[in-house]
């Protein structure tokens, strides 16, 4: 009996890399009733019911294995997914800034209308990502900076590819130079 519960669960390790829990239970509940062991080791053993076991006993006589592993489960599918193509097609072309334009371009495609958390599932499942989007200072200066980076920073960046300024240094070379511009 014990060799036996052993057998079982390595045999479970075994086939848990290839199959889900759901299909491994089933394939041995047939193999062990095919073997002759009782409904009652088994029902213990698997953890499945017993008229789990009869059924799978009746469609073993009734030679009807294959409607046992045949998919039921029930997986509803969304009205956009037959214009999946088109909708992604559009979203490359002119890509939507923010998900009420996406809800917006599907409507008008589609003539569907989905709500926003509807919108943001279809479109994560179909590879898109919402993009982080960066923050500004409240008193950046463009121009300023712009300025800073042709006349200052690339200069000492090119310096210090040359090895004539330690790139550790940049900022207090800025500083230096700052300070004898404002005197």
């Amino acid at each position: 009996m014990e060799k036996e519960i052993n057998d079982i669960e390595i045999l479970i390790q075994v086939m848990s890399k290839f199959m889900g829990k759901r299909l491994i239970k089933q394939v041995l509940c047939v193999i062990l009733l095919i073997f002759g062991v009782e409904e009652t080791k088994i029902v213990s053993r698997l953890n499945v019911s017993s008229n789990t076991i009869k059924k799978y006993a009746n469609l073993l006589n009734k030679n009807k294995l294959g409607e046992l592993f045949e998919d039921r489960l029930y997986r509803p599918k969304s009205d956009l997914e037959d214009f999946r193509d088109e909708i992604m097609n559009e979203l490359d072309k002119n890509p939507a800034h923010t998900l009420r334009e996406a809800s917006v371009i599907i409507e008008t495609l589609t003539g569907i209308k989905r709500s926003i958390p509807q919108v943001r599932n279809f479109l994560k499942k179909n590879g898109y990502r919402p993009l982080k989007t960066g923050i500004l200072p409240a008193k950046v200066n463009p121009t300023e900076q712009r300025k800073f980076l042709k006349n200052i920073l690339r200069p000492l960046i090119s310096l210090a590819k040359k090895g004539k300024v330690q790139s550790c240094l940049m900022f207090a070379i800025y500083v230096t130079i700052q300070s004898k511009v404002m005197e």
